[in-house]
């Protein structure tokens, strides 16, 4: 397992395999989720809400 663990750190700054590490991996964890889930909730209700004009105007 820490031969995996370790390769995050290629990606996250910082990032060890540790009790630290883990602390810092946890963060760069919740914001990188919290920012993809962001973006892929406002281009799911833009292609929604897209799709209500093009019902409404076409009635």
């Amino acid at each position: 397992m820490g031969p995996n663990l370790q390769l995050l750190s290629q990606y996250f700054i910082g990032y060890r395999v540790s009790f630290l590490g883990s602390i810092i991996g946890f963060i760069y964890g919740f914001a990188v989720g919290t920012l993809s889930g962001a973006l892929i909730g406002w281009i799911y209700n833009s292609i929604a809400g897209f799709r209500v004009r093009l019902d409404g105007k076409s009635r």
